[in-house]
This record gives structure tokens, sequence and C-alpha cells, in this order.
């Protein structure tokens, strides 16, 4: 059985289900904010800091195969509220969508195929185990 991707939005309550789950990407990194400064002592030693990490952009793909695929994504990209994700591994994301991309592609029986990118820039997550990661999951309306 395959679990899909669902889009929540927060402010309103409203679920849609992606037909298709992207395939590729879906996992956003951390980027660290470290700095070293190396001092001349005989050891050679450096002074490490690190300031607060703030999660990279999620960003994911996939491809897009019937008319109502294509404007579902394009109703959630211009939404300007907070959205949430649940990807299949069970895995939540809160945040907005940053940019959406799609690409039409000529295919003789379908002419609806499309690629596309998207970029998710997460506030929140919470792991498929239910942990917070960072940030405050908000409950929906």
């Amino acid at each position: 059985m395959t679990v899909r991707w669902k889009f929540k939005d927060l402010s309103t309550g409203t679920e849609a289900t992606l037909a298709i789950n992207p395939n590729q990407g879906g996992s956003p990194g951390v980027d660290k904010s470290v700095n070293a400064v190396h001092v001349l002592a005989p050891n050679r030693r450096a002074i490490v800091w690190e300031g607060t990490a703030k999660p990279s952009n999620m960003e994911f793909s996939g491809v897009i195969i019937t008319q109502a695929h294509l404007e579902m994504l394009e109703l959630w990209a211009v939404k300007r509220t907070l959205v949430q994700i649940t990807d299949d591994l069970g895995r939540i994301y809160q945040g907005v969508i940053a940019a959406f991309h799609p690409t039409r592609e000529r295919r003789a029986f379908n002419y609806w195929y499309h690629t596309y990118q998207m970029t998710f820039m997460p506030t929140a997550m919470k792991n498929a185990s239910g942990t917070v990661v960072y940030g405050e999951i908000v409950a929906s309306v």
C-alpha cells in the first residue's frame, strides 16, 4: 500500500493528497553556523563556537500526469498561509511553499504531463517517531 503525501492549510484546515508522491528529495538538511579561530599556542588548537542552526529549505520534485494534479499544486503554491506537509514516512513539516516550477513535457498520449520542482521552507519538523526536531508544531483550526 502506498502512503501519499498530504498538504494541509493550517489556517483553514483544508487538506489535499498528492496523486503521485515526489520521486526526488523531500528531506531537509541543517545549516549550522560554526566559526573557528586558530590560536598561535604550541598545540595549535582551534577555538570553535557555534551559533543557532537553521533548517535548510526542503526541495522535492516529481511528475504530474493529470490536470487535477497540476491545478492542485498550482493552488497550494500560491497560498500565503502556513502549510503542513506529511510525507510517506510520517514526518510532519510546517512552513511555507517558497517556489513551484512546473515544466511541460511533450507526450503524445498525455497532454498534461509535467515534471516539477517545489521548494518548501520549513519552520517546524516532527520526525516519524513523533519527536519535534525543531520549531513548534502548530495545531490547525
